[in-house]
């Protein structure tokens, strides 16, 4: 059962950052910006962040 649900948070959490991601680029935000964020959100390094907004 904790297979189960530590996959579900993974999921959620990628999914969040996905969201983030997306509309912080709607509102015409830099990629380097965005890294930021998410660098700061969810405790990335910069190459994590990067992977999640160069997608």
């Amino acid at each position: 059962m904790c297979d189960v649900m530590e996959k579900a948070v993974v999921e959620e959490r990628i999914n969040s950052i996905k969201i983030l991601v997306s509309s912080l680029e709607e509102f015409g935000i830099s990629s380097e910006a965005i890294i930021e964020k998410v660098m700061e959100k969810f405790n990335f390094s910069r190459d994590e962040a990067t992977k999640y907004v160069n997608k």
